[in-house]
């Protein structure tokens, strides 16, 4: 049993406190009164195709965050972790792993170079109901990597050793696990966002496949990516799998919050302009996200 710090209770902070807390003593961390009151009186259910489940958690003020947990999950969205990497810039000895889409979190993160420091991509589907109630839409895996040299997986061996239910993989270079995962964020998020459609007619419908084609062309164009067909493979299997969900881009959107396109899109964008690629589609689709999330703000 290892001591856990899960900072963050969105979809993703509620699936990992509620599988890690069966094999561990895990501390949730929030921000807000309600969600803090709710799950400490209720605990966080968990539903599944087959069953609902509930988890008692000890839960706590993200500002009351110490460092005493011996790994640290961060499942906050990108653009909150300017804020936190203030109080995270402590000197300790907990293990981070972070949970962040897209790839614009990386350059911030240098101001933990001295601390140990993974970088996790999600594959599992999620879906939040409310303040302590999540879906757990499909099964996947949690794949990790370090990002600073000191990183010792050592700490990691307990947690993948008991978690068949809620599998994790170890790689040894990030950008491995993270630039297939940004290329179907950086795909399906923008699209599915503006067109108001689920993940899953991006490939079924003829003429919003061609889309998805152009972008996903300018995507790998922007990485330099240049054998493409695997990962290819790789994004038409996610919408295939998560043929029925929205994408978290056209949710934040529907319920007027603040996007990752900045973190997803706009590292893309940054990269193709140092690569010297044209992407016109993508260019657009960035604007096109912003544009709708000021339109959300307004309304």
């Amino acid at each position: 049993m290892m001591k856990i710090g899960i900072i963050g209770g969105g979809s993703i902070g509620l699936l990992y406190a509620f599988y890690l807390n069966k094999q561990h003593e895990v501390t949730l961390y929030v921000r807000s009164d309600e969600q803090k009151d709710i799950i400490s009186l209720e605990g966080i259910f968990l539903n599944t195709k087959e069953n609902r489940r509930n988890e008692r958690i000890h839960v706590e003020y993200i500002h009351n965050w110490k460092g005493q947990d011996e790994i640290t999950f961060v499942a906050v969205k990108e653009y909150h972790l300017d804020t936190l990497l203030a109080t995270l810039s402590i000197h300790t000895k907990t293990l981070f792993i972070f949970l962040q889409n897209g790839m614009g979190h990386l350059e911030k993160l240098e101001r933990l170079k001295n601390q140990q420091v993974y970088i996790g991509t999600v594959e599992h589907g999620a879906l939040k109901v409310n303040k302590n109630e999540v879906n757990h839409t499909g099964l996947g895996v949690t794949k990790l990597a370090p990002l600073t040299e000191n990183a010792e997986p050592i700490q990691l061996s307990n947690v993948m050793a008991n978690s068949e239910d809620f599998p994790f993989m170890l790689y040894q270079n990030y950008e491995d696990i993270m630039l297939k995962k940004l290329v179907a964020n950086a795909v399906i998020n923008p699209l599915t966002a503006i067109l108001k459609i689920r993940n899953g007619l991006l490939i079924e419908d003829p003429s919003y496949f061609k889309v998805f084609k152009i972008l996903f062309t300018e995507v790998t164009a922007a990485l330099l990516i240049k054998d493409s067909q695997e990962i290819e493979a790789y994004v038409i299997s996610i919408c295939r799998k998560t043929a029925h969900n929205q994408s978290s881009m056209f949710k934040d959107i529907v319920e007027g919050r603040k996007t990752e396109v900045d973190a997803i899109v706009g590292y893309c964008l940054t990269q193709a302009n140092k690569n010297q690629e044209s992407v016109p589609l993508l260019t657009s689709c960035y604007f096109m996200i912003k544009g709708m999330e000021k339109k959300g703000e307004k309304d």
